[in-house]
């Protein structure tokens, strides 16, 4: 019969490996044969024989394929740690068919969750309280805090160390704990947009959005058309932000800013960073430097020079643009501004 026929059987499982199946049982325990079928599909090992079952470079070569067919691979290659972590690598959900010795081998649990955090799911409950490997884990995926043990969960200095490494776990953390302060402030360090999962309390709690502001400038930008407070309150402490060149708010109330001890070095980082922008809106800032040396001569070091309509001419309109011209081709390669 055909299924004896080992020429015929070969051919078959180049092409679909399950075709093992309808094998003899002679040809079921042929490792060439065998060796083509998981080449083709790693689960046909369902239906290798008993002894290349246990054959381990014919189960590697198995999970290295499809890593779910750990589960047809003998008890004994399934207490394997290469043949397991190879699996591991291939597809996460084949920790399902590791035994219990090892979901509960910290040595083995460690290395799997560097490949891959979710697999602390399958870990056993002593593993899911190491603090150790807990971390590793959370460091790969934050998902993986959801499976640490409810004592780690709770626990206020584990957490803080674990957001250190991964501040997307302030999602999954006890709602309880999202009113901590220093945890939140620790997570926003990292991270300005785990603000958004944080208690509504502490989103509208305005000490708190200063303090994160001053730990974490880029924070400014999830309020920077909406809240001049807070856009002043960072900008005394972060000046050099390019959320504050994008602000409306910072252009239409420069009289309050003028009065942030940083001015001076908001204006050099305008001139800087978008000489445009301050330019195109220097009537906005004229009051606050026409009368002090130290901004004339900042804005001279930019080629930048400021005129008195009223010094410099006493004429109508008509020959002020007279007037203007002639500045202008006077102190060329400069930009002359009037007031």
């Amino acid at each position: 019969m055909f299924t004896n026929n080992k020429i015929f059987i070969l051919q078959l499982v180049k092409e679909n490996g399950f075709y093992l199946n309808y094998a003899s049982d002679i040809l079921k325990n042929d490792k060439e044969i065998v060796l083509e079928a998981i080449k083709n599909n790693g689960l046909s090992l369902r239906f290798a024989s008993s002894e290349l079952k246990n054959n381990y470079d014919i189960v590697l070569k198995a999970v290295q394929n499809n890593g779910l067919s750990l589960q047809y691979a003998s008890k004994i290659l399934k207490n394997d740690k290469d043949i397991v972590l190879q699996a591991i690598k291939n597809n996460i959900y084949s920790l399902i068919y590791v035994t219990k010795k090892l979901k509960n081998n910290k040595e083995i649990i460690f290395e799997i969750v560097k490949i891959n955090g979710y697999g602390l799911k399958y870990a056993s409950n002593i593993i899911k309280n190491d603090k150790l490997i807990v971390l590793e884990a959370i460091k790969n995926n934050s998902i993986a805090f959801t499976f640490a043990s409810k004592e780690l969960q709770y626990n206020n200095n584990f957490i803080l160390e674990v957001i250190k490494n991964n501040s997307n776990v302030l999602y999954f953390i006890p709602k309880e704990l999202k009113n901590n302060k220093k945890i939140a402030l620790e997570s926003i360090k990292n991270n300005c947009n785990t603000f958004y999962f944080l208690c509504n309390t502490l989103k509208n709690d305005n000490n708190f959005i200063i303090d994160c502001i001053i730990i974490n400038y880029n924070f400014i930008k999830l309020f920077y058309n909406n809240d001049l407070y807070l856009l002043i309150h960072n900008l005394e402490h972060n000046f050099n932000t390019k959320y504050i060149i994008l602000n409306k708010l910072f252009l239409n109330n420069i009289n309050y800013i003028a009065k942030t001890i940083n001015f001076y070095y908001i204006i050099k980082f305008i001139l800087d960073n978008f000489i445009q922008i301050f330019i195109n809106n220097y009537q906005k800032f004229i009051n606050y430097i026409v009368d002090e040396l130290d901004y004339i001569q900042l804005c001279k070091d930019y080629n930048i020079l400021f005129f008195c309509i009223d010094d410099i001419t006493s004429f109508g309109e008509y020959d002020f643009k007279d007037v203007k011209n002639e500045y202008i081709n006077k102190y060329k390669n400069k930009i002359i501004l009037f007031y």
